[in-house]
């Protein structure tokens, strides 16, 4: 039988504190990777995957981490697991190559690009310092960065997320690796970057022959770019085979959860399924999504743009154009999608309406007219941002944190009647007054998320803005934030500003959909419309590009 080229045996792992009982974060997993295969490992934050990726580059903190000693990860057959610290080092830098989910942090700010490209290949395969920056302009131009000698001298800051990720990837493949580990490559990425960085991937493991090991959440990614899947939750593996065959017929009751709460670009329902504490599908109520005319303009938005000085000759004005003149009308209770690649203007655009930034030109006229101060104005619109830990007081409680903007805006006759408020609006999120007394670490991100949006809710707003707002959250916690806000718009006749990259979420909350490219509106028109009859190249490009490696399941789902 041919041995893999690498094999996870029964893998345990726990990680130990110093007052508290053990955690075991890793129970039994067992699979292979073969040589010049891509094995996908699926699941959702906190099932695993990146704690077994990371002991398999013997990477986790060896003071807290307890490996049982039954476990083992098999590199040709020798266990990794037993080889002393120069051989695991010299597997790790030249035998194993690694792409971390966020480039930002995984390259050294103070570093230019050039010398982190050049360090491995000095190290690893003694190159000198001239045939070490030669050998880094060709892995920059093979990873499609255009002008590399230039780049050489860029620092990650200076570099767009694509380019860095595309970095990270020459830093990866620099000694040719036979094993590519991807920990969510594209998680943060536009699906255009995403799909460039994807193709790229396939295309350097064609002329590499190697084998990668792809860590993602994203079903239809994997159902597009692997061979063989493993699915995993709490630690343990709950499926393993055939990525084709697991996708069209999964027998996991979790993994058919998965692939149920993903937003349809066909069909659209009212609400989407939700997974249960069990990983059990819980099917909502009612079926497609009912249309509704919709009430009165609650903002008109005319000739809105952007512009910020770019330095320059004192009697040369030099401006970079961030928005272009946009116009839009948003109706009492709908939704405008806006979507764009990174760059475009939608977080301008939206910031703009929030009263966060000025714009150049342009009026917003806001329907019925209120007051004129600051105060109504940030009464009426709120918005809640994509990562919900550093939008939230990391020193305030929940209490404190809702109860802050009610103080600030003369809400409520004392700190009792603020309260009651809070915790009312915390239970509509679907969070109990248990939560007032907690900070925010103590809360999963999916509750954080609902903890930002109960801190708008409590100023009683006529439009949210959600920028980017599920774009971080696992599938199953995504869905039930969508459904919540879905209900809050149903309830409170709410208007959305939905800004996303993530066009299948757009597609299932958005009524109208507006298209941004380099901050000019290239295409608006109705949701329908614009995903089944899109008219301008870029959003078919946009539409072109998104994963559709998961057909909808037609089996049963519980």
């Amino acid at each position: 039988m041919t041995v893999p080229l690498l094999e996870v045996r029964d893998l345990r792992i726990s990680f130990v504190a110093a007052h508290d009982p053990p955690v075991e974060a890793v129970r039994g997993v067992s699979f292979r990777v073969p040589d010049h295969s891509t094995v996908a490992l699926v699941g959702e934050s906190g099932s695993g995957k990146s704690v077994t990726a990371l002991s398999i580059l013997r990477l986790l903190p060896p003071e807290n981490t307890r490996i049982d000693p039954a476990s083992k990860i098999l590199w040709e057959g020798k266990d990794i697991l037993q080889g002393n610290g120069r051989s695991v080092r010299a597997l790790r830098g030249k035998s194993i190559g690694t792409i971390f989910q966020d480039p930002m942090s995984a390259l050294n700010p103070v570093l230019s690009i050039g010398m982190q490209l050049m360090e491995p290949l000095r190290l690893h395969l003694g190159l000198s310092r001239r045939e070490a920056r030669s050998r880094a302009v060709e892995l920059l131009l093979r990873v499609g960065i255009d002008d590399a000698e230039k780049r050489l001298e860029s620092y990650p800051h200076q570099l767009s997320g694509g380019q860095q990720q595309r970095v990270m990837i020459a830093m990866a493949i620099s000694t040719h690796p036979r094993l590519l580990i991807a920990d969510e490559p594209t998680t943060a990425l536009d699906v255009t970057v995403q799909r460039q960085i994807m193709d790229l991937l396939g295309e350097l493991q064609q002329q590499l022959s190697m084998a990668i090991l792809f860590i993602t959440h994203d079903l239809a990614l994997v159902g597009e770019f692997a061979q063989e899947i493993v699915v995993m939750r709490g630690g343990e593996v709950q499926e393993v085979g055939n990525c084709s065959a697991v996708l069209s017929n999964p027998h996991s009751a979790y993994t058919r959860a998965l692939l149920a709460c993903r937003p349809p670009l066909e069909d659209c329902p009212a609400r989407l399924p939700m997974m249960g504490v069990e990983g059990n599908l819980i099917m909502p109520q009612g079926g497609q999504r009912a249309e509704s005319p919709g009430g009165p303009p609650i903002l008109e938005v005319d000739g809105v743009s952007k512009r910020y000085d770019r330095p320059g000759k004192l009697w040369r004005r030099n401006f970079m154009v961030a928005l272009a003149p946009v116009s839009f009308t948003l109706l009492q209770g709908k939704t405008l999608g806006v979507v764009g690649e990174s760059g475009s203007g939608k977080s301008t655009l939206g910031r703009i309406v929030a009263g966060i930034l000025a714009a150049n030109d342009g009026t917003l006229r806001f329907f019925p007219p209120e007051g004129k101060g600051s105060a109504s104005s940030a009464r009426r619109v709120q918005m809640v941002f994509q990562n919900p830990f550093s939008s939230l007081n990391p020193r305030f409680t929940v209490a404190q944190i809702l109860t802050e903007p009610l103080l600030l805006h003369s809400i409520g006759q004392n700190r009792g009647e603020r309260l009651a408020l809070a915790q009312q609006w915390l239970e509509r999120v679907g969070l109990s007054a248990q939560a007032l007394g907690r900070y925010p670490h103590e809360f999963s991100g999916g509750q954080r998320q609902r903890i930002a949006i109960a801190r708008c809710l409590t100023l009683n707003p006529r439009i949210l803005i959600c920028d980017e707002s599920v774009s971080a959250l696992d599938v199953s916690v995504q869905a039930q934030i969508l459904n919540l806000l879905r209900d809050l718009q149903d309830e409170l006749h709410i208007s959305y500003l939905f800004i996303s990259h993530d066009l299948a979420v757009v597609r299932f909350m958005a009524d109208e959909v507006l298209v941004l490219q380099g901050g000019k509106v290239v295409e608006r028109g109705p949701v329908e419309q614009i995903y089944h009859a899109p008219q301008h190249p870029y959003t078919q490009k946009l539409l072109q590009a998104i994963p559709r490696g998961v057909k909808p399941y037609g089996g049963s789902l519980v």
